[in-house]
């Protein structure tokens, strides 16, 4: 019963990350439609900024690093 509590602990935990990263992926594809219709690299930097942060949830959801 214990081993099966700490197993879904750590699978919820491995949820948050992946969450967290749809979450950044789904805010940087926004700033990159905003960006291409008002063409403003400014916008388009910050998504690209945002997509990378998505990326490091995303290998943090595998690995659990932090």
């Amino acid at each position: 019963m214990q081993r099966s509590s700490e197993e879904s602990q750590r699978s919820l935990e491995h949820h948050h990350r992946f969450a967290y990263a749809v979450t950044m992926f789904q805010v940087s594809i926004a700033l990159a439609a905003v960006a291409a219709l008002s063409r403003q690299k400014i916008v388009w930097l910050v998504g690209l900024a945002i997509s990378l942060m998505g990326m490091t949830f995303f290998v943090n959801g595998f690995f659990l690093l932090f």
